[in-house]
C-alpha cells in the first residue's frame, strides 16, 4: 500500500500543478484508477502551461512531410539554375550574332569576307569563359549578298546553333 500511496500522492501533485481538480474518489475512498490516455489529459494542458508531446508516428509524418517539401525545393532550384544558365548562353550568341551582322553591314561590297565561300572563326567571350563557333556562309542570291550566319557552343554544344540571315544589296547600299 505504501507503494501505491507514494504514486497516488505524485500523480495529484502533478494534477494540481497543471490545474486539474484531484482525482475522483469511490465512496470506498480509494482513487479511480487512469488509463494512459487519462493520464496524458491530465498532464498535459496547453492553457494551463503544460507542453504536450508529440508520439513517434505524428514526428515521423512531419519529417516525411519537410522531407518532402525540401526535395520538390531542391529539384525547382537546380532547374533554375539550369534555365539561367541556358537563358544567359543564349543571350552572349545573340550578342555575338547581333555584332558580326553589324560589322558585315559596315563593310563595302568588295571586302573579301563578303565574297562567296564558307568562314568560320572561334571566339571567346570573357564574361562567360566559353568559346563558340561563328560561321557564316555567302552567296549570291538575285543581285543581293546573302549571308547565313551561325553560332554555337564549343566544343559541340547539345544546343541548336543560333542562325540570322543577312541580305546586302549592292545596288541600295545596305
Amino acid at each position: 500500500m505504501g507503494r501505491n500511496h507514494n504514486v497516488q500522492k505524485r500523480l495529484e501533485s502533478s494534477l494540481a500543478y497543471c490545474g486539474r481538480p484531484k482525482l475522483l474518489k469511490k465512496k470506498s475512498g480509494r482513487s479511480f484508477d487512469l488509463s494512459p490516455k487519462q493520464r496524458r489529459r491530465a498532464f498535459c494542458q496547453p492553457e494551463k502551461g503544460c507542453l504536450p508531446g508529440f508520439t513517434l508516428t505524428e514526428v515521423v509524418i512531419v519529417m516525411a512531410l519537410v522531407f518532402f517539401l525540401m526535395l520538390g525545393l531542391g529539384e525547382l532550384l537546380c532547374h533554375s539554375f539550369l534555365l539561367k544558365q541556358k537563358a544567359d548562353l543564349a543571350q552572349v550568341s545573340a550578342a555575338l550574332l547581333s555584332k558580326k551582322l553589324e560589322y558585315f553591314k559596315s563593310l563595302g561590297p568588295q571586302h573579301k569576307l563578303l565574297q562567296p565561300g564558307f568562314y568560320e572563326e572561334i571566339v571567346r567571350v570573357d564574361n562567360s569563359n566559353r568559346n563558340f563557333l561563328l560561321s557564316w556562309e555567302v552567296s549570291e542570291y538575285q543581285g543581293m549578298t546573302r549571308i547565313y550566319l551561325s553560332v554555337s557552343l564549343l566544343p559541340g554544344g547539345k544546343k541548336k546553333p543560333l542562325r540570322g540571315v543577312l541580305l546586302m544589296s549592292d545596288e541600295i547600299g545596305f
